[in-house]
């Protein structure tokens, strides 16, 4: 859990949702609806669909496509930390297990999940489930499944990963279990090239080729004889794109903003004045970062990221993208009175703090149509001490309103005493102009990293929240 020495909170977590109008919608910024509608005919097409497997449900959802059972990993036992996102949709079913949900749902909810959810680690699509006991029901089950809705085949055979867990079952040999399913695929292999020929006509739609694909992902799991098996469609999604340096000793970031979620981080900034987050401890910046992305509500992943369900014949593009266009940043209403201060004594991680902080302004989504919000710009210098280059040379540094913003040196801001309003308005010099923007250079305004031992200072006034735990 994530430990707070919050200030005085006035509203509920509810007030604070309130949403500055406009958006940053993706599809005015990356995809044209022609692109979109060009590819959703192949996409849709009946050959993803699953014939004899358990885990594919066969009533429909309003027009929406098939409902599918997926496993979603979450970082903590027992938890259902999902609900507390934006994207979580309750009209689906989600069943809470040991490190995971399961989620019964459609291809646009787990698109979704894949764009936007922060906590969720990895997503897995539930291809059979039943009562396993004996080698020959476990080969009878692996062969029902239809291997080519997840493998393209081809004359060239890749062959899948395959990750056997055993829980006081009697099928407990590894080995076996992965031999089994090994030679079933390379079966299925066979009758498909004997079939259609050397060349898959699903890459061959998509002009791509078998060698330039991911490996399939196959997790089986037999729990006290019951089996289920499932296929990798996100790879890890622990992995932020903006991080370019990640230090050993740093929290991932699905537990990061697990902690966030749980202790509302929205309750701490709809007081209407300056909020100032402090981290003592940064490393290389990932709470920091973390709690900037989900201030800014900026979405995890990217139409960029190759995820593995994009190479499925189930996979529909025409879909995707109608889920990529849901997906808007829409910052609440006092975003931009909240500033974050990373704090270490180690300059390699505020060199690498800097280097993350650099890379998010490059990866952020960016409109381009929007008016009233703009995301993006040129991305502000950055000092290897941690301020910008107006306050490290301690010459100021002049806005757009022509005022001169206070500053002070990188010499004298490792050496503070105390943690108050002058050095806080140093270091995160106000215009009036840049605050109401939210383009790199007003961002860049609100988020520092410093150099400095935090255990030195003698008080910390302000309206400061301090990270002292998780």
């Amino acid at each position: 859990m994530l430990r707070l020495l919050p200030p005085r909170l006035k509203h509920s977590w509810c007030d604070s949702l309130v949403h500055s109008k406009g958006g940053a919608p993706w599809r005015k910024r990356l995809y044209s609806s022609d692109s979109g509608g060009e590819s959703g005919g192949d996409g849709g097409s009946g050959r993803g669909r699953v014939s004899g497997s358990g885990s594919v449900a066969r009533c429909k959802d309003e027009g929406a496509g098939e409902l599918h059972k997926y496993v979603c990993v979450v970082p903590y036992k027992n938890d259902n930390v999902l609900s507390l996102e934006e994207t979580y949709d309750a009209k689906y079913p989600h069943v809470v297990s040991e490190n995971s949900i399961e989620v019964e749902s459609n291809l646009k909810y787990i698109y979704k999940l894949l764009l936007t959810s922060r906590t969720v680690e990895q997503i897995r699509l539930l291809i059979h489930n039943s009562y396993c006991a004996y080698e020959n029901n476990f080969i009878n089950d692996v062969r029902n499944i239809n291997w080519s809705a997840y493998i393209p085949f081809s004359s060239v055979f890749t062959e899948p990963q395959i990750n056997v867990k055993t829980i006081k079952s009697r099928l407990f040999h590894t080995c076996m279990i992965k031999n089994i399913i090994l030679n079933v695929i390379k079966k299925q292999q066979q009758v498909y090239i004997e079939k259609n020929g050397d060349e898959n006509i699903f890459l061959k739609k998509k002009k791509l080729t078998a060698s330039s694909l991911q490996p399939l992902k196959i997790h089986v799991l037999f729990r006290y004889n019951e089996l289920k098996i499932s296929v990798n469609i996100s790879n890890d999604l622990n992995k932020r794109l903006y991080i370019a340096h990640k230090n050993e000793n740093s929290l991932k970031s699905t537990i990061i903003a697990s902690a966030l979620f749980k202790i509302n981080i929205f309750n701490y900034t709809n007081g209407g004045k300056n909020l100032f987050l402090v981290d003592p401890f940064c490393n290389d910046g990932s709470i920091i970062l973390e709690i900037f992305s989900i201030l800014m509500t900026a979405p995890c992943g990217s139409p960029s990221i190759n995820y593995p369900i994009l190479s499925f014949p189930m996979h529909s593009p025409f879909t995707f993208f109608e889920a990529l266009n849901e997906v808007n940043m829409t910052p609440g209403k006092f975003t931009n009175r909240v500033f974050l201060l990373g704090v270490d004594e180690c300059k390699d991680h505020i060199r690498q703090a800097n280097a993350n902080l650099k890379r998010l302004f490059l990866t952020i989504p960016r409109c381009v149509n929007e008016d009233d919000v703009q995301v993006g710009g040129n991305v502000p210098f950055l000092s290897r001490e941690g301020v910008d280059k107006s306050v490290r040379s301690g010459k100021g540094g002049v806005g757009k309103s022509g005022g001169e913003s206070p500053s002070i040196g990188g010499d004298v801001a490792s050496h503070f005493c105390t943690l108050g309003t002058h050095e806080l308005n140093a270091l995160f010099p106000s215009d009036g102009i840049l605050q109401k923007r939210s383009d790199n250079l007003a961002m860049s305004r609100r988020i520092k990293f410093l150099c400095m031992d935090f255990l030195k200072l003698n008080s910390v006034i302000e309206n400061c929240v301090i990270i002292t735990s998780i």
